[in-house]
């Protein structure tokens, strides 16, 4: 009888629902989050930024396999069509929390837009794709 109680309260507690962060994150919140980084360090930052990353890339990849299995030119330049940037080898995490961050700062007007949207539009200016001779 005690391990059944033991294990209903361990099943209650695993099973209570959890939190959803549903709000729509902004450049103006972005920015309270990346301000001063990385000497001041917010794990929100650097985290929602890769999030996007990894999002932008997952949705490039389903696209590609969904809307375009057949075509018959280079995976990766499609790839780097649809996200609009490429990373130079070395590039690490916290440089690219920089240039979003340095963006951010540099352009106060956009901070009500979508944060999603700055990230992007930041790391297409800062690493643009080169064309293909």
């Amino acid at each position: 009888m005690i391990k059944f109680v033991f294990w209903a309260m361990i099943s209650l507690i695993t099973i209570q629902p959890t939190v959803v962060f549903s709000q729509i994150v902004t450049g103006n919140m972005l920015s309270d989050w990346c301000s001063g980084f990385p000497e001041k360090y917010n794990p929100r930052c650097d985290t929602y930024i890769i999030g996007v990353i990894d999002g932008i890339a997952i949705g490039a990849i389903r696209s590609i396999a969904t809307l375009q299995p057949n075509v018959e030119d280079d995976w990766t330049e499609r790839y780097n069509r649809i996200i609009a940037y490429c990373f130079p080898n070395g590039a690490t995490y916290a440089q690219i929390a920089k240039v979003v961050a340095q963006y951010l700062g540099e352009n106060p007007n956009e901070l009500h837009r979508d944060a999603r949207a700055l990230v992007q539009v930041s790391l297409a200016e800062a690493f643009p794709c080169k064309e293909k001779p």
